[in-house]
């Protein structure tokens, strides 16, 4: 367009939008068109949900999880010692890098998480375990409500680190928390356990019907937990 000044050029973006791409507001639960010039949005079909339902990386803190302890000096902490990533980790131990001495137990619990329904989730992290096998680890949960269901025991002297995934799916729909319960007997000196990179992920889909939105313009598909879509040519 012609500036305000005499001569001079000035290039402005246009408004609204020419095609669907740009729309895309990056939502995996919601499929962006462009119709008469206008953005509209509409929600995916099959109960889609975000990839990411909740993560922590320990950098700056807990990321909200619940910390308790039963024996005093004894508790889940953020430690810089070890990480997988980045500078911190959640660390079971007191201040010189032990848990031993005695029984003690203590647990470190999620913030309440609302699992998608339609398609699977699940629960990755890395773990490094130094604790007595069998009489030491960690033990990690679902609690939803006053029932609890264990995923996993992590126990002996691995030493390095590795990483776990387990299913959520049984718990579709439902809000439940993740709870990492330590136990240790006070018998045999260990390092203790450290827990980083957690991530909490759930599935737009697990089939291309829970992708469909009810357009016969487009062909909708499920690809590796995500909803795809596509325009139909002619």
């Amino acid at each position: 367009i012609c500036g305000p000044h005499a001569g001079a050029c000035v290039t402005r973006e246009p408004e609204g939008c020419c095609v669907h791409e740009d729309c895309e507001d990056q939502n995996a639960c919601t499929a962006e068109r462009c119709t008469e010039g206008e953005c509209r949005s509409e929600a995916m079909g099959g109960g889609c949900c975000p990839a990411t339902l909740w993560s922590a990386g320990f950098e700056e803190g807990l990321s909200g999880m619940e910390v308790r302890v039963d024996h005093a000096g004894y508790r889940w902490r953020r430690d810089e010692t070890r990480a997988k990533e980045g500078a911190g980790a959640l660390y079971f131990g007191n201040a010189f890098g032990t848990h031993t001495g005695h029984v003690t137990t203590g647990t470190a619990t999620t913030p309440p998480l609302l699992l998608p329904e339609g398609g699977a989730s699940r629960v990755s992290y890395w773990a490094w375990v130094d604790a007595e096998e069998g009489a030491d680890g960690v033990r990690l949960k679902v609690l939803r409500g006053a029932r609890s269901t264990e995923l996993a025991m992590l126990t002996g002297e691995k030493r390095e680190w590795v990483r776990l995934e387990h299913d959520l799916s049984g718990w579709s729909g439902e809000e439940v928390r993740l709870q990492w319960s330590f136990f240790a007997d006070g018998v045999i000196a260990n390092s203790g356990v450290w827990i980083d990179e957690v991530h909490v992920a759930g599935d737009c889909c697990t089939a291309d019907a829970d992708c469909d939105d009810g357009d016969p313009c487009t062909a909708n598909r499920c690809a590796e937990g995500d909803c795809l879509e596509e325009g139909f040519t002619g």
